[in-house]
Formats: C-alpha cells, structure tokens, sequence
C-alpha cells in the first residue's frame, strides 16, 4: 500500500516512528484499563473466597503488575531524547507487552479447560484487543502471535480431553484467527496510509511554501541584476516605516550615456555591465537600514534610513567610487573613457509610498541637475 506514495527510508522511518507512538498512547489505555479490571478481580476474589492464592489469583496480580509497570516503562522511555532510540525500546517493550497479554490468556483458556467445556474467551480477548490496539507490519504481527498461539494449540491438544471440544476450539481459534488477521493488515493499512498522506500533504506544503518564497522573490527581485526592483524596493520601505515614519536619505542614479555604451559593445555586454553596476551598489549598501534596487533601465534607486546630512554624502561618494573602481571601459562616452555615473540625492521623512517617491522626484530633480552639469558627479538637494 505504501509503495504507490513512492516514500524513501527516511519517510518510512518517520512514519513507524509515528506508529509506535500512537502504539504507545493505547497501549497506556489498555494498561489503565487492565489495572482497573484485575483489581475488581482480585477484590471481588478476596471477598468471596478469602486470601487464598489459587492459580487465577495468581494471573490476575501479574497482568496488574505488568500493567503498571508498563505505564513506568512508558513515562521513563518518553524522556529519551534521541528518536531512533526511543523508538526502538518503545517498541521493543510494547512487543513484550502484548507477547506476555497473548500469553496471559492462553494460560488463563488453558487453565479453564478443567471445567466441562472450557472456554477460550480469555484468549480470544487479548486476541481482540491486542489486534486493534497494537498496529504493526505484518512481520512483527506474525512475530507477535508465534508464540502465544503455539501454546494454546499445543496446551488444547493436551489439557482438553474432550476431542469434539477441542476440535471445536481449535476451528473457532483458525476463524478467528483469519479474521481478525485481515482485520489488523486493514489497521494497519489505513493507519499508515493516514500517516503517509499527512506527511506527504506537510511535505507538499513546505514545497509550496518554498515556491511561494521563490515566486515572491522573483516578484520582488530584478530577473537580469538579481537585486530588488521597483516592487521589492516599496514593499521594503512599506514594511520599514509600518509602525512610524523615518528619516532617510533617497539617492537615484543613472549610468551616463548607456544607450551608446549598448550600442558599441552590444547588449549582453550591456547586460553584464548592469550586472556588475548592480553589485558594486549592493555591496555599498548591505546595511539592515540601506536598500538598492534596480528602478528600470540603468537607473538605480538606494534610500538609506537614519541617515544625517554628512552620512548621506558619505554614502553617495561610496556609490559613486565603487561604481568608478569597476573600470569598465566606455570608448564610446562623451563624458569619460569609462562607465561613469550621475547621482542624485536628497534626505526627508518617508511614512509610505508616496512620501517615498516624492523624495525619489526630489532625488531624480537632483540627478538631472548632475547631467545638466556635465553628468559623472554627484549633486544633492538638501
């Protein structure tokens, strides 16, 4: 069943682990309720017929012990921190348990042969409970039951005189048996294909999720320069200034005569000069409370919040050198034999996007001021 989901071995660790758990969480159910129920035993025993410790009584004080040592074992196996370990004593003890439970009431079917007819419900129970509280593959299942059910069959054959009933045992214990076998590979089928869909179904979220990220990123971020564009620049400044407005100062930029540089050398090495531009910005403004972003074209828009007057200059003639040392050759500018650049800038108050890209017309006027003025410089507008 678990080979259509295509689960590798560390899905189906996870998902036996997960088993083992909720084995765990019936099993101490069972054990509250075996307490309960051989305690009324041995009560209604000692009242009835003194303290005498006859075979039954017997039985009944060790599936009570086991029951509550059980529910020890399970609170102390609970702080094992390492999973794999955990789980492997857990189920260890839990395979235990029902092997001992099974074994319990193939003594107690045993012992009641001694009646007339005897009965085999004690067996036949445990049988039942076992089954539906304890899901396992069917290698441990078929581990699980080897000997409790040889003990039975071999002690019917000798304690049971009576052939016809034992003959009548024996064909109720193999239907019941058959049955309650294609019950727990049912169990078992459905528990671990809950397990599986849930677990695909987290895995498939964290791959959406993942996608959603990449996707928001893309929206966010410039395919070519690989910095944020226009969109990841707002949605920067909108998350920024959500409590309060801050001051900041907004720079915009333009490489001067790119249309010719694009021209002459061709557009993938206009391409890769963008590339290169981008990164140098990027590098100069990697603060927490600085961004770049790409705005269109060869523009460029850096806002960088907190900043004072002399701070901002200093960032604008760091843009402005860092652009400069890439020494990429322009031939064909007019204003220097390398990609230089124009820079504008101006500082205020940005509360949202349009206090932002007020500064931005400020900055850009700023920027126009620069290429009016012979372009490769920086002005400001304070």
């Amino acid at each position: 069943m678990l080979q259509q989901y295509k689960l590798n071995d560390l899905q189906l660790h996870i998902l036996h682990r997960r088993l083992t758990a909720d084995n765990i969480e019936r099993a101490k159910i069972d054990a509250y309720f075996v307490i309960v129920l051989e305690s009324f035993m041995l009560i209604h025993s000692f009242l009835n017929y003194g303290l005498s410790f006859n075979l039954y009584i017997m039985l009944y004080i060790s599936l009570l012990a086991l029951a509550v040592v059980s529910l020890i074992v399970f609170a102390l196996t609970k702080k094992i921190y390492n999973h794999p370990t955990r789980t492997a004593i857990q189920h260890r003890y839990l395979m235990f348990y029902y092997i001992f439970m099974l074994t319990w009431g193939a003594f107690v079917t045993l012992a009641d042969q001694a009646s007339s007819y005897g009965h085999v419900t004690a067996y036949l129970t445990n049988f039942l409970v076992t089954t539906v509280l304890f899901i396992v593959p069917k290698r441990t299942y078929i581990l699980l039951h080897i000997l409790p059910t040889t003990l039975l069959v071999v002690g019917l054959l000798i304690y049971q005189k009576d052939y016809a009933i034992m003959t009548g045992h024996c064909i109720n214990v193999t239907i019941f048996f058959i049955f309650a076998t294609l019950g727990a590979r049912f169990l078992y089928g459905a528990q671990m294909k809950n397990l599986a869909q849930e677990l695909l179904l987290k895995e498939t979220n964290q791959e959406m999720e993942t996608l959603n990220k990449h996707l928001a990123s893309l929206v966010h971020h410039d395919e070519l320069t690989r910095i944020p564009n226009r969109r990841g620049l707002y949605n920067f400044v909108t998350q920024f200034t959500a409590e309060q407005a801050k001051t900041a100062a907004v720079y915009v930029l333009d490489l001067d005569a790119f249309k010719r540089y694009n021209d002459f050398y061709g557009h993938l090495a206009g391409d890769q000069a963008l590339k290169s531009v981008a990164q140098a910005i990027h590098r100069i403004t990697s603060a927490p409370h600085q961004f770049a972003a790409r705005f269109g074209g060869e523009e460029f828009v850096v806002v960088a919040f907190h900043a004072t007057e002399t701070e901002a200059a200093i960032i604008a003639e760091n843009i402005f050198k860092a652009i400069e040392q890439l020494h990429i050759p322009h031939e064909a500018s007019p204003y220097h034999n390398e990609l230089s650049v124009s820079l504008g800038y101006t500082i205020g108050d940005i509360h949202d996007q349009h206090s932002l890209e007020q500064l931005i017309k400020a900055a850009d006027d700023s920027l126009y001021h620069a290429k009016e003025n012979g372009r490769n410089q920086i002005q400001a507008t304070l």
